[in-house]
């Protein structure tokens, strides 16, 4: 009965590590475990034939330990950040990841390898939102620290670090040509910024709350953002 829901489990869902890393499947972690089959049955008999409720609390206390070292010593080698991942984005062309992350960095990985390419240090609080650019080029980050910065992805070199919002900026968005940057704020304004100059082309302050989330549309000729105020606008 539990082999088979752990089975279930391990096809539906991606397990991660106790940093926040994501790490391999659950099902691979368990197809390295060579015990893994002979204990659950062991467990399984022992669980459905006993009727004292400790036996099977220490049981599957002492299986839960076991599982837990068993996903550390088979990927030792997986890890990144030490603080919760508040955002992620794939490049265009799918094959670099972006993670963003409360420990104040970003961090940009390899989709194939697994391997970290470069480490974001700019920021000097948590980073709540990250995204590519249309060409895979440059990312923009959004950071409790009040700014967003613009980066090239190939060097790390920052480009523009805009500093116009008054509180945290919670969300980052290019526009579709990449022309045009789109940030929103717990300052409850939305400020539309030119990605060659770094200069603001334009806020707006409609929304009474936080702005919680920002986006073009695929024209790149209108734009919507969502508020704490319980209203979106176009």
């Amino acid at each position: 009965m539990i082999w088979p829901m752990f089975r279930f489990v391990a096809n539906k869902m991606k397990w991660f590590s106790a940093d926040g890393i994501a790490i391999e499947k659950f099902s691979r972690c368990l197809k390295a475990v060579q015990w893994r089959k002979r204990s659950l049955s062991l467990f399984n008999t022992i669980l459905m034939s006993s009727s004292r409720l400790l036996l099977r609390i220490i049981l599957f206390s002492v299986y839960c330990v076991l599982f837990s070292l068993s996903l550390w010593l088979t990927n030792p080698s997986l890890s990144g950040h030490i603080e919760t991942i508040s955002s992620v984005a794939f490049s265009p062309d799918g094959q670099k990841m972006l993670m963003g992350s409360h420990d104040d960095t970003v961090t940009l990985w390899d989709s194939k390898s697994g391997q970290v390419i470069h480490k974001f240090r700019e920021h000097i609080n948590s980073v709540n939102s990250v995204a590519f650019s249309p060409d895979g080029q440059k990312m923009l980050t959004g950071s409790w620290d009040a700014t967003a910065i613009l980066w090239d992805v190939e060097s790390g070199q920052v480009i523009h670090n805009f500093r116009k919002h008054k509180s945290v900026v919670t969300s980052v968005a290019f526009s579709p040509d990449g022309r045009k940057l789109l940030t929103g704020s717990w300052d409850d304004t939305t400020i539309l910024w030119d990605a060659e100059s770094g200069q603001v082309i334009h806020e707006l302050k409609e929304h009474k709350k936080t702005v919680k989330s920002v986006s073009f549309s695929p024209d790149g000729r209108k734009l919507l953002t969502g508020s704490w105020d319980d209203t979106a606008i176009l």
